[in-house]
């Protein structure tokens, strides 16, 4: 591995301005999606403001697993940088503190956007590097 492991200060602080928000964004949306289905079932009829409420969750909580996506494929891409060798999933999960399926779903589309290459597979498990 390369000497400078450690990230820098700006981008824990903006790593952590943007997970404050992507756990606000959910937490908003489970809420709004509470609220409609209480009022759903309460009054038994479906308005057209809280079509809008639901939509707006939804959309909320796509945008929010997107941004999510975004933070897993720099940590991944940053880490693999970091690794002298090749690494699989699993290496990478063990490195990150994260689960083994996220990671590899990220290795797959930073390897569909060309930002890192499968290099072998050893007993069946594919290992990434990158450029």
């Amino acid at each position: 591995m390369k000497s400078s492991t450690r990230p820098r200060p700006y981008n824990f602080a903006v790593r952590t301005a943007v997970l404050t928000w992507v756990c606000v964004s959910v937490a908003t949306a489970v809420a709004c999606a509470a609220v409609v289905m209480y009022d759903a079932v309460q009054y038994h009829r479906v308005a057209s403001w809280e079509l809008t409420v639901v939509a707006l969750a939804v959309f909320s909580l796509r945008f929010a697993l997107s941004q999510w996506d975004k933070i897993t494929d720099a940590d991944v891409l940053h880490r693999l940088r970091l690794v002298n060798g090749p690494c699989g999933a699993g290496d990478l999960a063990r490195h990150l503190g994260r689960r083994r399926g996220p990671v590899h779903l990220s290795l797959r589309r930073l390897s569909q956007a060309g930002l890192v290459i499968p290099v072998d597979s050893v007993d069946g498990v594919v290992r990434y590097t990158c450029f």
